[in-house]
């Protein structure tokens, strides 16, 4: 579960793809590589980015996060949004990129926070604010 591992992943991933859709092809749908914050590295991050795929990474809630997670007005967070464009009930998003340091990451990269009610039975963590699961 290195950097390395996930490029060898990706690497694979796409090479497996038809030639027609992988990163690159004229008129391709386009890729995008998912994981969660055990993933996210600065060297899988520029290798999606060498690779012309977009991505999409979890983020650690790290001490400058969760300071501006606990300092966003609360008429700064909006409505999250499901995959068929209705609203998530319970949850909502905010886009964090000027308020916490990213420039070492690749150009382009954005933070974006949400919080959410949790789950029925779900325990909330330390870093979890005004009751409501957090993640970047």
């Amino acid at each position: 579960n290195t950097a390395a591992d996930h490029i060898t992943v990706i690497d694979q991933a796409i090479e497996a793809l038809p030639a027609h859709v992988r990163p690159g092809a004229e008129a391709g749908p386009g890729v995008l590589v998912r994981s969660d914050s055990a993933g996210a590295s600065h060297a899988f991050a520029d290798h999606c980015r060498e690779l012309k795929v977009e991505f999409s990474f979890g983020y650690f809630l790290t001490q400058p996060v969760q300071q501006v997670v606990d300092q966003i007005p609360a008429q700064l967070w909006q409505a999250a949004i499901n995959t068929d464009s209705s609203i998530r009930e319970g949850a909502w998003v905010v886009d964090a990129t000027d308020h916490v340091n990213i420039k070492s990451w690749p150009a382009g990269t954005r933070l974006i926070l949400r919080k959410e009610r949790p789950h029925p039975g779900a325990q909330l963590s330390f870093t979890d604010a005004d009751g409501h699961r957090v993640t970047a």
